[in-house]
């Protein structure tokens, strides 16, 4: 039942194509992809409606529509509260991953500083550290990183993206110096 339910909602969602502008799609799609969220630009923005009509519902059952003076303010308080609160969720769940990602980096980097300085090369020292240590957003991340490096896509640009992808200066950081290490042929 469920899955019916998330098969119509998909089926739904194809009609808000033209609502989104590039620039809109763009920035919500990359939010998604932040919040760790499966699900597609038009998907998103019918969960939005879905908030608008369920806040009129409220707001209709609660009687608070009876009168002139009181409708149009209550319809439009509506429609900014509905549009916003799945942003402002999804936010919150970007920040979480985000904290995350700052808190977790000091002891991962010391992990691999470890494994490199025991003899390991950068690589199997990641796979090692990917494979040993329990899941967190990090070591989401690091194994997503091996897969695009695996698949052929340069060390440099694998640790580029995954910078890029959540803008954080400390994983910036971390991948600027690792990249800047590859460059030179210095050591990890």
């Amino acid at each position: 039942p469920l899955q019916v339910v998330v098969n119509v909602v998909r089926k739904a969602a194809v009609f808000n194509k033209v609502l989104c502008s590039a620039a809109l799609r763009q920035r919500i799609n990359k939010d998604l992809m932040m919040g760790k969220k499966d699900m597609t630009v038009e998907e998103f923005m019918l969960i939005k409606q879905l908030v608008i009509l369920a806040m009129l519902w409220v707001v209709a059952a609660m009687g608070m529509l009876s009168s002139q003076e009181t409708m149009i303010p209550m319809v439009g308080m509506c429609l900014a509260v509905g549009y916003l609160m799945p942003d402002l969720w999804l936010k919150a769940r970007i920040k979480k991953i985000k904290d995350s990602l700052v808190r977790d980096l000091p002891d991962t980097v010391d992990l691999l500083a470890l494994c490199v300085n025991a003899g390991l090369d950068f690589m199997m020292a990641l796979k090692y550290l990917v494979e040993k240590s329990p899941p967190s957003v990090i070591m989401d991340e690091l194994a997503i990183m091996m897969q695009e490096i695996n698949v052929g896509k340069p060390r440099r640009e694998a640790l580029r993206s995954m910078a890029k992808k959540y803008e954080l200066p400390d994983l910036s950081t971390f991948s600027r110096t690792l990249i800047q290490a590859d460059r030179m042929g210095t050591s990890v």
